[in-house]
C-alpha cells in the first residue's frame, strides 16, 4: 500500500514547483494504482497549506473541485482509533502534527509514503 504526503498535493498544484511532474504523476496513481490512497488528514493539512499561502476561500474550493475526479472517495483513508492513539505518541516526541498522523497510519497500513519529509522517513518507509 502507497500513501500520498500532502507534498504531492502541493506540488500537483503549482507548475512552478520543481517537484510539480512527480508530484502530477504520484496524484494520478491514486485512480490508477488500486493500492494508493490519500489519508484523509492530507487534506485538511493541504487545505490549511492553501489558507496559510494566501488562497481565498473560492480558490481552496475551486482546488478542492478541480482535484475531486482525480480522488475518488473510496481512495480516501480514514484515519483509526489505534493509528490516532499511535501518532499522539509521536507527537509527544516531538514529530509534528500532521506528519505523526501519517506516519502512524503508514505504520498501521504497513505502507510507504510517497514523500520528501525526512521526519516521516525516519519512522516509516518512504519513496519519492
Amino acid at each position: 500500500m502507497k500513501l500520498l504526503d500532502t507534498v504531492v498535493l502541493v506540488g500537483s498544484i503549482n507548475p512552478n514547483d520543481k517537484l510539480h511532474y512527480k508530484a502530477r504523476n504520484y496524484l494520478s496513481t491514486v485512480v490508477s494504482d488500486e493500492q494508493t490512497f490519500i489519508p484523509a488528514p492530507i487534506l485538511i493539512e493541504f487545505e490549511l497549506e492553501l489558507k496559510s499561502h494566501g488562497f481565498t476561500e473560492n480558490e481552496r474550493i475551486t482546488v478542492f473541485e478541480d482535484l475531486a475526479p482525480l480522488v475518488p472517495k473510496n481512495k480516501v483513508l480514514a484515519q483509526s482509533v489505534t493509528s490516532m492513539s499511535q501518532a499522539l505518541s509521536l507527537y509527544q516526541s516531538g514529530m509534528s502534527y500532521f506528519d505523526s498522523l501519517i506516519a502512524s497510519m503508514a505504520k498501521e497500513s504497513n505502507a510507504t509514503v510517497l514523500t520528501t519529509d525526512k521526519a516521516i522517513a525516519k519512522v516509516v518507509k518512504t519513496v519519492w
